[in-house]
């Protein structure tokens, strides 16, 4: 004579359980997992044939989060702009160091840098991201700045000599006419000028 296994749970506790195996849904208490309760369980879903009904319909759940889950990555794992942490567009600009940015954004770091520190640099890695084009440009600025603050310095010696020069000149009409004066006398008389000498 066979057994006949009686199960100890109905059918809808044990679809319950299934979709969440560590709380029995009858207390609402966790269960130990491999314990007798977890036990009984498995046996009452075996016997309900339980594990096909609940996967059946349990994978178009699953495949729905793991597709939203998947787009949520993408999402992330889209390369943004560092500095303003939006998705890079058309707009681009790859530093020499490799990072990229907008191309707004990496101008407007780049001016910000150079006020705070003199220098432009990357805001990842502060590594130097001066382009060629910027390069030169910042050569002809500095040969144009050094050839007007030479010229500047020639013409200030130059009027700076001229002064001194004419400051010489004058003290030397100064004494010569005070020695001229001392030298010679001038009487006048009517129509009449008589010079006297003295030596």
């Amino acid at each position: 004579m066979q057994r006949v296994y009686k199960p100890t749970f109905n059918k809808d506790l044990c679809t319950t359980w299934v979709i969440n195996k560590g709380v029995n849904p009858k207390t609402n208490r966790k269960i130990k997992i491999g314990g007798p309760t977890y036990k009984k369980y498995l046996r009452d879903c075996k016997y309900f044939n339980i594990h096909t009904y609940v996967f059946d319909k349990l994978p178009q759940h699953i495949e729905d989060i793991i597709m939203d889950m998947k787009h949520q990555m993408e999402e992330l794992e889209k390369p943004g702009c560092p500095i303003c942490l939006e998705h890079l567009n058309n707009k681009t600009m790859k530093t020499n160091c490799g990072h990229c940015f907008h191309t707004d954004c990496i101008n407007n770091w780049k001016k910000q840098s150079f006020i705070r520190t003199g220098k432009r640099t990357c805001p990842l890695c502060r590594s130097d991201i001066t382009t060629e084009k910027e390069r030169r440009i910042i050569e002809q600025k500095r040969q144009r700045r050094e050839s007007i603050l030479r010229e500047r310095r020639r013409r200030y010696r130059e009027n700076q000599l001229n002064y001194r020069i004419n400051s010489v000149l004058n003290n030397i009409d100064l004494s010569i006419e005070n020695h001229f004066n001392r030298c010679i006398r001038v009487e006048r008389s009517g129509s009449n000028v008589v010079y006297h000498i003295n030596l």
